[in-house]
């Protein structure tokens, strides 16, 4: 048995995912060698091979985004088609190109380890099995947002038609929506020529092995320490259950947003540590794009750089300033550490918001805690930095919105299931930090020469160690399959959408279960794919609404349903023929996971 079979890969050979997976991976690496490339020339610094990797797979995602972007704008804005895979080819057949010129035109020697870079690579891959392996089992993204994610995809690559998404670039300017994301899943899908639904799957998990990679340039550059930057990586790849547990929820420009705002903080740090005004203006200019990128992909991560670049002002302040600075900060955030911590064990959305570290991840935020003194001993301002984003996260979790955003109305200024996506991002750093002052504390401790050996051997075995602990942690408590809270649908969904596109009129209405929230009202099964997928009207009604009521059946007769949909999910609508008078509701195609009824009792 292979490694694919042990994780539960079930790919066959014309499997459309591996189309995917190499155009997305190509794609990205081109991109990101470009980019590096390009940085290389105007940043005179060194950067070693394993950081110069983690840059080229964020800014990779980043360069793409800014390459499609304007080309589905433009496409969208003047309603015509463009033959997009020949595009996009030629892009990426350029970006490799620009690589070599720039790299025999300017050629820079690389410095640093190279065992690192391979260390750094195999665990991308070892990421990429394990979160590929969690769709398995899908047949189509999970939760309700993708529907959506599908559809602005589609408008995407189909600018010639009318669009199907509420959020499409042909009313950018009165339904504003990040479509950084979805760029860069219409470049993927025209690339590869596959399904948009499993381009969706594919690339989201994608995401997720990229995102741990991300953290690995910025804790390396700023601790100098391998070991701490690959343990950063290790903890934002399996310390906790989110990210993962993300993809659940269909969060995929959320997930993107995060390895953009990584991107472009790692660009601000190159800026500021620039030589020369030439060398900081072209870098500055350069992470003023990717802030821009970042926004679009997600528009809070606008609001993280803030937060990020703010956090680490304010701890420089506190670290090289006066003793003013530092008094001041005590006073202010132990006050506030407390109403928030109060904040938190008082209201369950917070509690719940804060589950994946408290509890299930108790273990990973433990480690992380017992760590922390060592990073505030021998990195202060890094650590303190992390320690002020993570405090302002939690803060801003707190802080609603404005009345006057209907829209948004009872959500925060960070809205929670965001804010716990991305807690796992300044405790993975702090844990970091903290291993690389370990390092720095067994450095200062065993001095002498005689001792210089065996301090080597306890770091590797120390470092070891905690890396062998995370991972059984993350093994014993993790679960790296789909939740059955989200997978709304399944094969006998799409065996009855292929049934209902060959046998139902183009006129007919099916109603789909669904619940309401505050906002809007959600299809909890596999119903609300009808439309994506077959174009059918559907109308969406509560699954937990009586279907034996004669009130319900003429409300649903007046709302022009001709059929009715039941899917497999634990929401679907309960109709039990034994309690329906006869005549009512007619059988048309059933399966283990799917009805289809004729609603027989409105003629």
């Amino acid at each position: 048995m292979d490694v694919l079979s042990i994780l539960g890969w079930n790919w066959t050979p014309s499997d459309p995912r591996w189309d995917i997976l190499f155009a997305c991976s190509v794609s990205i690496l081109l991109a990101g060698i470009f980019l590096v490339t390009v940085i290389r020339t105007n940043y005179h610094g060194e950067i070693d091979p394993a950081s110069l990797f983690s840059l080229a797979l964020m800014g990779g995602v980043s360069f793409l985004i800014l390459l499609a972007f304007p080309i589905f704008l433009a496409a969208a804005w003047l309603r015509i088609g463009l033959n997009f895979r020949a595009i996009f080819l030629a892009l990426a057949i350029g970006l490799g190109i620009g690589s070599v010129f720039l790299a025999v035109r300017y050629p820079r020697r690389l410095t640093g380890p190279t065992r690192i870079f391979v260390v750094l690579a195999l665990m991308l891959c070892a990421l990429c099995l394990v979160r590929l392996a969690f769709i398995r089992d899908l047949v189509l993204p999970p939760y309700s947002d993708s529907v959506e994610h599908y559809l602005i995809v589609t408008d995407l690559l189909h600018p010639e038609r009318a669009p199907d998404a509420f959020y499409n670039m042909g009313n950018l300017s009165s339904h504003y929506y990040h479509f950084g994301f979805h760029a860069l899943a219409g470049w993927t899908a025209a690339l590869s020529s596959a399904p948009v639904s499993q381009v969706l799957l594919v690339l989201g998990q994608i995401l997720q092995a990229l995102i741990p990679l991300s953290l690995f340039f910025i804790v390396r550059t700023l601790t100098r320490s391998n070991a701490a930057g690959l343990f950063a990586v290790l903890l934002a790849g399996l310390g906790w259950r989110m990210p993962a547990f993300a993809s659940n929820w269909g969060k995929y420009p959320a997930l993107t947003g995060i390895v953009t705002f990584l991107f472009a903080l790692s660009m601000l740090y190159l800026a500021g540590s620039a030589a020369g005004r030439k060398e900081t203006q072209g870098l500055l200019a350069t992470a003023l794009a990717a802030g821009l990128v970042s926004a679009l992909t997600h528009t809070r991560s606008l609001l993280l750089l803030v937060i990020a670049v703010g956090s680490w002002w304010i701890a420089g302040r506190i670290v090289e300033g006066r003793r003013a600075w530092r008094n001041s900060a005590l006073l202010i955030s132990a006050p506030l550490l407390m109403w928030i911590v109060i904040q938190i064990t008082r209201t369950p959305e917070l509690t719940f918001m804060m589950e994946p570290y408290a509890r299930a991840g108790f273990y990973s935020t433990l480690l992380v805690a017992l760590l922390l003194p060592y990073g505030l001993k021998y990195f202060p301002r890094p650590m303190f930095s992390a320690l002020l984003f993570l405090l302002l996260l939690l803060m801003l979790t707190l802080v609603a919105l404005p009345a006057e955003l209907e829209r948004l109305s009872g959500q925060t200024l960070l809205d929670r299931p965001f804010a716990q996506m991305i807690l796992f991002l300044p405790l993975s750093a702090i844990g970091g930090f903290g291993l690389a002052g370990v390092g720095r504390d067994l450095a200062a401790k065993w001095r002498e020469s005689r001792r210089r050996e065996l301090r080597g051997k306890l770091w590797i075995a120390v470092s070891l160690l905690l890396c062998l602990a995370v991972t059984v942690h993350a093994l014993h408590a993790y679960d790296f399959s789909p939740s059955s809270c989200c997978t709304l649908a399944k094969e006998d969904d799409l065996a009855a959408f292929d049934w209902i596109e060959n046998h139902l009129p183009k006129d007919a209405v099916i109603l789909i279960a669904s619940i309401r929230t505050p906002s809007r009202s959600l299809g909890v099964d596999g119903g609300l794919w009808i439309t994506a997928l077959t174009g059918y009207r559907t109308e969406k009604w509560p699954h937990d609404a009586a279907l034996d009521s004669a009130a319900n059946l003429a409300q649903m007769c007046a709302k022009g349903a001709t059929h009715l949909f039941v899917g497999g999910t634990a929401s679907r609508f309960v109709l039990d023929p034994a309690a329906i008078p006869s005549g009512w509701y007619e059988l048309l195609f059933a399966a283990d996971g799917a009805l289809l009824y004729r609603i027989s009792g409105c003629q």
